[in-house]
């Protein structure tokens, strides 16, 4: 459960706190509008019977979930139609409207929409399909405030510094998305996440970082910014993942330590820190005197020590906190203190805390040694009230240890309904004051911890647990016969507890001589008649709320197993009906098991019945063939099939028939197993409105052939968000789909081994070429979802059997080609822009605009991905020069990611768009990257060092190296030469870069050269680890040495990748300007790679001229200034 249970109390003193003010302004309209005669109700009177089609009526709707009784809701009953009057004027007016949810009429819709407390307000948005709590004021005026905001967008466009001013309130949290365009998966994800939390918070997006507060035009886009009043002010994330973005805004909308006080503007966070999962550390103290800013400034540095762990802080003033202190139990004399409750409603308590002990007691809380505090009342010494009195510290011994059977009240003491209760349990415990087996006790719920097992969301809470624990909620009438009369039907003797807990183990084992000896040995219960048996059967159940019959037949099918259930329904037929705490029979449990003999053996039992015991239904309404059918058993199918042939057509709880659950699961078999033997009783449903040709598309070729056979009409039907079978089709054909696109078969020409076979959408397309021009609910045609799941040969089979796709525009009015750029489907997109034969217009569609203006290419550039990019700009119809609607071609977005401002001078454009340097982060940067490469650096210099005076062949006897004089050696030692000092050089440049002292731009300059001297310095001891192996190996295997130069090389050219892009650029370029183009560019690239390589022309052409080598290192390193210094001397 999201929220402990154990929270209920404190969120209801919360809730006093809160809506005082609410409260005082609703006894002044009150006074003032006297005795006057209301209007007529603006409020829509709703039951269960009208309720569905009211919801489906309006696409925006409040209901109010309200108790005649409940004095909260009769205080906002004037407020709430006072909002209804006001807000029926509204274009289009908003509907607000009330079920009475204490009439035993509305219950089931009270159940259906978790009303667990009176009044609660649900927002029902686009027709039902997206249900919100209310969390808005309870007065009228605040009320339509909230609403107005409410029927709006969740997001509204930030266009200008004014729209910011006004929308975003600096003592609120304000959420705002930087996008680059209003279109994509991270503007899709973020409008999704602001529509969800809409009701807790305001959402804004701009294309403009700058309007906002703090803003820069230097953002980096897309971009998620939390303005809140606390902490540090403004927080981004770059996480657009849905899961992610709950999270952020989770996380960074709540103070890093909540206050707890009298200020109404801390209520909202007080809330959420209650309401949350995690564990709370609560330090409680008296604001206005003793230490406080001491105890302050140490539990914020605990908090941010302990920022990682999943706790959450709060610090409270005594004098606000009086109805946490009585929740938890705690009293003012232990101030100053500190209290933990983890998320299993634990807690651990520190009073009389000091300054200085607040760290070092929540690292023992996570190190895991303390020790959990109970709040508890004494135990009494004196309890000799005909209701028992327990507490926390005697619950577990008083009411599971006892051996007696004992009904226990969970009250709090201002209940008006425990109140009346009171005197109900005292007269029903003098009834049963003879009965030593049989105690009635109470427990102060506000007072006291309630122990785990017990499940207590409201007043009174009543529970009837056996000496076998058995644990009943007493959920009857609330008069002392009543509860007389549920005590003696569901009590058990200590001799009773043993009989069922023999019958339960004799039938899990189908021991049927030990079952009847323990049924025939039941002894008559007074008050029921001589039936001890069914008696007994009646009341032996699991925790988990398994009779007999279910134990049985979820253990076996043997010929033992069989006479122990005939033996059990013989003496309780009625258990054949009786449904677990899961909702499942008997029935349920024999299929699920797969005890096809059980399951005929209890359907034999209920010959007379045998329909209604078939479509019973469990929890998850699923019926025994929705069990039979996921276990894949074509023998209990059949025969559930052929005795009962209608159990095909009846869906489970998510509408998902058995033919559907079938093929979903790959049961072929089962599927036609189930098509042979349901005739016309054949259920083709699914979950949210699919059918089982959606499911069947996923599966493959030969069940969608299979399902079109069977039912022809389904091709065409669409499921709840108005997708076909084709559009499934379209997202993945099958399992193959892998194999089919696989760029390693296409690289080497293989055939894909499936290319033969027919495809579901192929089959689709002959029913009906139609459907490949139906978009679904949101816009999306099938060629856009092949596009976007990059299914090439889809999107190819689509294009040859409807060119006509080819032009269809989405809801943004993109084509397959934008999404498929979009999605960074470079394959789809390569296809897309090789137009030699493709059948359809590919100048109009390589060039389209999608409702921005932008153009396939515009998206590649703002996507950054080269090989998308370059599939499109290879293409000569490709325009280079076509502007969006902000004016922008896709030269100019390749300067910046902005999508926005339109054609603007250079200059102001690079003011605009290209960021300024901040010094702090450079230096920090730069700092940190020196000292990893500061590593590097002298590793090399170590490595070069050694080399240097251990040559390989080692030395003749006048100290000479024994291989001086080959050319493999000489090259060797300049590589190490070369190593050696490029090293060195390297390593004092980081050190300048490295200090802060130094000024910023000498900095960038010398980590600018060192990276320059590492790459040399690598290059070169590259080069003589290769010559060093060659000159070792080359004597005694010339093949081996040759390999190891080879691989050498090949890790060099890894190293050069900008090379392979250059080839790959220049490639494209070719392609569209011809080759006159390439030579003009190449000359100045292929000048530039062989000076960055100048390296390995020293190292391998000094043996033959030295000079030579030495001048052009000289002029490659010598600074510019030495230069000219040099040639003015000479001269």
């Amino acid at each position: 459960m999201a929220i402990s249970k154990a929270w209920i109390s404190l969120l209801l003193a919360l809730a006093v706190v809160l809506s005082a003010p609410a409260a005082r302004a609703e006894e002044a309209a009150a006074a003032e509008e006297g005795g006057d005669a209301a209007a007529a109700e603006a409020v829509l009177t709703l039951d269960a019977d009208g309720f569905d089609e009211a919801v489906a009526k309006h696409p925006f709707m409040v209901v109010e979930f309200y108790a005649p009784w409940c004095g909260h809701c009769k205080k906002l009953a004037p407020e709430y139609e006072k909002a209804a009057q006001e807000l029926s004027k509204h274009d289009p007016p908003i509907v607000l409207a009330k079920v009475d949810a204490n009439d035993e009429k509305n219950k089931p819709l009270a159940t259906k929409y978790e009303i667990q407390g009176f009044p609660t307000l649900k927002i029902f948005r686009n027709q039902g399909k997206n249900i919100q709590e209310y969390k808005g004021p309870r007065e009228a005026e605040g009320i339509v405030e909230y609403l107005k905001k409410q029927v709006g967008p969740a997001s509204k466009e930030i266009k200008s510094p004014e729209d910011a001013t006004n929308l975003i309130d600096d003592k609120k949290i304000y959420i705002v998305g930087i996008f680059s365009e209003l279109s994509g998966t991270e503007y899709t994800n973020f409008m999704e996440v602001a529509e969800k939390l809409r009701s807790d918070y305001d959402f804004g997006h701009t294309l403009h970082a700058n309007h906002l507060p703090r803003g820069d035009a230097a953002v980096e886009r897309p971009l998620v910014r939390l303005f809140k009043p606390f902490d540090e002010l403004v927080v981004d994330s770059k996480d657009f993942d849905v899961t992610a973005l709950e999270k952020f805004i989770d996380a960074s909308s709540t103070p890093k330590v909540v206050t707890f006080d009298k200020n109404p503007d801390n209520h909202p966070y007080l809330l959420k820190f209650f309401q949350s999962s995690a564990a709370k550390a609560m330090l409680f103290l008296n604001f206005s005197t003793g230490p406080f800013e001491s105890f302050k400034s140490v539990y914020y540095v605990a908090a941010e020590e302990f920022k990682d762990k999943e706790i959450k802080f709060l610090i409270g003033d005594v004098e606000a906190s009086q109805g946490a202190f009585q929740y938890f139990g705690l009293r003012e004399d232990q101030v100053p203190l500190i209290i933990i409750q983890d998320g299993d409603s634990k807690k651990f308590l520190k009073a009389h805390v000091e300054p200085d002990q607040i760290v070092s007691w929540l690292k023992e809380y996570f190190d895991g040694k303390l020790s959990p505090f109970r709040k508890s009342e004494p135990i009494p010494e004196v309890n000799d009230e005909p209701v028992k009195v327990v507490v926390a510290d005697n619950v577990h011994d008083f009411v599971f240890k006892s051996g007696k059977n004992v009904l226990v009240e969970f009250y709090a003491p201002w209940c008006g309904h425990c109140k009346k209760l009171a005197p109900v349990l005292d007269e029903a415990a003098m009834t049963l004051k003879s009965d030593e087996d049989v105690v009635i006790a109470k427990m102060d719920a506000t007072a006291n911890d309630v122990p785990s097992e017990f499940d207590v969301q409201g007043y009174p809470t009543l529970y009837f647990v056996t000496p076998s624990r058995k644990m009943v909620p007493y959920e009857s009438g609330r008069t002392a016969d009543e509860i007389v009369d549920f005590i003696k039907k569901n009590k058990e003797t200590a001799g009773q507890a043993k009989e069922k807990a023999e019958l339960l183990r004799a039938a899990r084992g189908g021991h049927r001589e030990w079952l009847e000896a323990v049924l025939l040995g039941a002894a008559p219960a007074p008050n029921h008649p001589p039936t001890a048996a069914a008696l007994l059967l009646d009341v032996a159940t699991t925790p988990q709320g398994d009779s007999a019959l279910h134990v049985v037949a979820a253990s076996g099918d043997s010929e033992a197993f069989l006479s122990c259930a005939r033996t059990i329904y013989r003496s309780a037929m009625a258990l054949l009906d009786r449904a677990n705490a899961r909702g499942d029979t008997p029935l349920h449990c024999a299929a699920r098991a797969g005890n096809a003999a059980m399951e005929d053996e209890e359907r034999g039992g209920a010959r007379f019945r045998v329909a209604d015991v078939l479509e019973k239904q469990n929890g998850r309404r699923e019926t025994a063939l929705h069990d039979a059918v996921r276990l894949s058993d074509e023998r209990l199918v059949g025969h559930l099939m052929a005795v009962h042939p209608r159990l095909a057509r009846l869906p489970g709880g998510d509408g998902m028939s058995p033919l559907y659950q079938a093929i979903s699961l790959g049961h072929d078999r089962i599927a036609e197993l189930l098509h042979q033997q349901g005739g016309d009783e054949l259920s083709y449903s699914g979950p949210a409105g699919q059918t089982a040709l959606h499911a069947a598309v996923l599966r493959g070729a030969e069940m969608t052939e299979k399902i079109m056979q069977w039912n022809a009409g389904l091709s065409g039907e669409a499921d709840a968000s108005g997708s076909t079978a084709l559009h499934f089709a379209a997202s993945a054909d099958g399992p193959k789909i892998d194999i089919e696109n696989s760029s390693l078969l296409r690289w080497l020409f293989l055939p894909c081994p499936f290319q033969c076979r027919r495809t579901p959408i192929e089959l689709l397309l002959e029913t009906d070429p139609s459907l490949a021009c139906q978009p679904d609910g949101d816009g999306d045609y099938p060629i856009h979802v092949a596009a976007s799941a990059g299914n090439l040969r889809l999107v190819a089979l689509l294009l040859d059997k409807c060119p006509e796709c080819a032009g269809l525009r989405d809801a943004r009015g993109r084509t397959f080609l934008h999404v498929a750029v979009d999605r960074r489907r470079q394959e789809v997109v390569g296809f897309a822009s090789d137009v030699d034969g493709r059948g359809f217009p590919a100048a109009a569609i390589l060039n389209a605009r999608d409702d921005d203006g932008n153009t396939a290419l515009h998206l590649a550039v703002v996507a950054g991905v080269l090989r998308v990019f370059w599939c499109l700009f290879r293409n000569r119809k490709v325009c280079l020069d076509l502007a969006n609607n902000d004016g922008l071609t896709p030269a100019d977005l390749a300067r910046t990611n902005a999508l926005s401002d339109g054609n603007i001078r250079r200059d102001h454009f690079l003011q605009r768009h290209v960021p300024k340097l901040d010094e702090s982060a450079e230096s920090k940067k730069m700092t940190e990257s020196a000292q990893v490469l500061g590593v590097g650096s002298v590793l090399v210099a170590t490595v070069a060092f050694a080399v240097a005076f251990s040559p390989r062949g080692g030395y003749v006897a006048a100290g000479a190296p024994a291989l001086a004089g080959r050319y493999a050696f000489d090259a060797f030692m300049y590589a190490v030469a070369l190593a050696f000092p490029c090293s060195m050089l390297a390593t004092l440049s980081l050190m300048y870069a490295g200090t802060a002292a130094v000024e910023m731009n000498v900095r960038h300059r010398y980590f600018k050269n060192s990276v320059w001297w590492m790459r040399l310095s690598m290059r070169s001891l590259l080069v003589a680890f290769a010559l060093g192996v060659y000159l070792v190996l080359a004597p005694v295997s010339r093949a081996t040495a040759a390999g190891v130069c080879a691989l050498a090389a090949g890790t060099m050219l890894f190293r050069n990748r900008e090379l392979v892009l250059m080839v790959s650029c220049a490639h494209v370029v070719r392609r569209r300007m011809g080759i006159r183009v390439v030579l003009r560019i190449g000359a100045p690239i292929g000048i530039d790679l062989l000076i960055s390589n100048i390296v390995y022309l020293i190292i391998f052409g000094a043996p033959f001229c030295t000079p030579l080598c030495v001048l052009i290192l000289f002029w490659r390193v010598a600074p510019t200034e030495v230069l000219r210094y040099v040639l003015r001397k000479r001269i």
